[in-house]
């Protein structure tokens, strides 16, 4: 439980920040019936403060800058913010409100929960006042700044309505230095209705921990790198529709470090999503991947293990496994199988191509597409260009039979396998 604490409220900022969206900051105490302090506002913002609360808060100017440490519940804004790198410890809450813009210095970071506390970041913009996390310099570009970072104890932080654009500079806010925007590391409530643009590397990191509770609407533009990276724990936590500007997008899955294993929808979005090394759902995953995923594999595999992974294309938006390569051939990448099952594997309307390599398909590599027991029903899917067969199992069902099948030779593989007409 979060510690009772006296709060400061930093409010009345009515600088005229630079805002290269053409959003404008603005506001002052509403007078809402709570006591609050404000502070004046200061002058150094070329130096960086020491401090806690509003105690390391600049004097003097209309743009004034964050301590280095908040470490007493903080709420600054609306108007001009400077920013270099600030952590926030304690179990301390910063709030930013709406119509506020943070003009991060070159290098600058913050960082809710450093060291793993309940410590939270709270960025409350709306959609016509939203908070503006943008490069300080007079010339923005990508790469000016580092990242916001939610640590692995912070999942009271929430970020709703916020533009972060120039950041992306690897960041020394931890020591595995994460090359992106933002990095969330706890199952925050909220990251929402965001913009991340002008990255010099990734958008948004949702680490291992970061099952958002509820990550929806946002948008990415302009990411020298994909604009999201996901760990397979965090990925049911992704609602379908988020905005995707270019063309060439891909949202990336880290299946290097863990697996799914939550109950949920793996949703469809207007790009595809890119697996990094072998993904697994685990005996705790209960999935529907939805109607319309792109699945890129990058050469291995996609293994069920004991867990349930149901494909749930429809005739007008199959569910696709592909080959992450821009010339795409036979054999790019693994297969999809289901190993240790409690129940039949339901696989709807998908389409199988460029499988094939055995790489990661269990541990005797079989080269197949699809490898499961005999119960899995199979139906309005289509298996092609592939480097072995399409299905593989101990038995095989004559009713697989009538999926399509595109120059594929052989297509099964089994004891007894069936004749197709």
């Amino acid at each position: 439980m979060r510690r009772m604490r006296a709060a400061t409220t930093f409010l009345g900022l009515l600088a005229a920040c630079g805002d290269s969206s053409g959003a404008e900051g603005s506001g002052s105490d509403s007078g809402s019936g709570t006591t609050t302090t404000t502070t004046e506002v200061g002058s150094t913002t070329d130096t960086v403060p020491t401090g806690s609360g509003s105690e390391g808060m600049t004097t003097g100017d209309t743009c004034p800058v964050l301590p280095e440490t908040v470490a007493d519940d903080l709420t600054v804004g609306p108007g001009c913010v400077r920013m270099y790198r600030t952590d926030i410890v304690d179990g301390a809450t910063l709030t930013i409100v709406a119509g506020t813009t943070v003009q991060v210095e070159a290098g600058g970071f913050l960082h809710a929960g450093p060291y793993g506390d309940n410590s939270a970041l709270v960025v409350e913009g709306t959609e016509t006042e939203p908070v503006i996390f943008q490069s300080a310099a007079a010339s923005p570009a990508p790469g000016d700044w580092q990242c916001v970072r939610i640590g692995t104890g912070s999942a009271d932080s929430k970020i709703v309505w916020t533009v972060f654009e120039h950041g992306g500079q690897a960041c020394d806010a931890v020591g595995s230095r994460p090359e992106t925007t933002v990095e969330v590391n706890a199952p925050a409530l909220a990251f929402s209705f965001n913009t991340v643009r002008a990255s010099a590397s990734q958008g948004v990191i949702l680490g291992d921990g970061g099952a958002v509770r509820e990550f929806r609407d946002n948008s990415f533009a302009d990411n020298a790198r994909p604009s999201l990276r996901v760990a397979p724990a965090a990925l049911l936590s992704v609602a379908g529709g988020q905005v995707f500007a270019d063309a060439d997008e891909v949202v990336e899955i880290d299946g290097t470090f863990d697996e799914i294993g939550a109950a949920g929808t793996w949703s469809a979005q207007s790009v595809p999503y890119r697996v990094l090394g072998y993904l697994q759902v685990g005996p705790d995953g209960d999935v529907e991947l939805a109607a319309g995923t792109v699945v890129q594999l990058d050469g291995n595999s996609l293994e069920v293990f004991a867990g349930k992974l149901h494909v749930a294309g429809t005739a007008d938006a199959p569910v696709v496994f592909t080959s992450a390569e821009d010339a795409p051939q036979a054999g790019d990448w693994g297969c999809l199988v289901y190993s240790s099952v409690t129940s039949p594997p339901q696989i709807d309307h998908a389409v199988f191509e460029y499988a094939g390599n055995g790489l990661g398909c269990t541990g005797a590599a079989y080269t197949a597409a699809l490898v499961g027991p005999e119960t899995m029903q199979v139906t309005g899917s289509t298996f092609r260009e592939l480097a072995g067969a399409a299905i593989r199992s101990s038995t095989c069902d004559p009713g697989w039979c009538d999926n399509t099948f595109e120059g594929v030779d052989p297509l099964f593989e089994c004891a007894d396998p069936p004749v197709c007409p």
